[in-house]
């Protein structure tokens, strides 16, 4: 009797500590829309990119809980600019040397145009992604064109 206790006792132990054990949940994934406030989004997609033109977003939707951060590298040619009155929830760095990083302040949208700089309408330049980490994600190219 004294031994059908103690395992009684021991499968409600093991159940309680169970059911303490709910694992926390998982973030969903950042996604990159298509479009942003501004135009094409440069984040989106995993190929090359041609933009024609000017004009474009820096889109991510970020769940709490996840982090991003994004480095532009200049390839060739072309230099872009920000429009700094569109910024929603990136720290920017200044531009220097053919290269800027971009780390989101926190969860949910962050939204900025990236205007190509005037004269230098063609080139190529490289964006590489962070996310939750200092390990890079993946990378693209995109090219612009006249």
């Amino acid at each position: 009797m004294k031994l059908k206790c103690l395992n009684l006792l021991f499968v409600i132990l093991l159940f309680n500590a169970c059911e303490n054990d709910v694992p926390e949940a998982i973030p969903g994934p950042i996604e990159y829309p298509e479009m942003g406030t501004y135009g094409l989004n440069l984040l989106h997609g995993t190929d090359t990119l041609f933009l024609p033109g000017n004009g474009n977003s820096f889109r991510a939707i970020i769940p709490e809980g996840r982090s991003l951060k994004i480095e532009m590298e200049q390839l060739i040619g072309v230099k872009w600019g920000i429009n700094v009155a569109s910024n929603t929830g990136w720290s920017v760095s200044n531009y220097s040397d053919g290269f800027q990083s971009f780390e989101a302040l926190n969860g949910g949208t962050t939204e900025l145009e990236i205007i190509k700089w005037p004269g230098l309408m063609e080139g190529a330049i490289l964006i590489k992604y962070f996310e939750d980490s200092d390990t890079l994600t993946r990378q693209k190219v995109l090219i612009w064109q006249d």
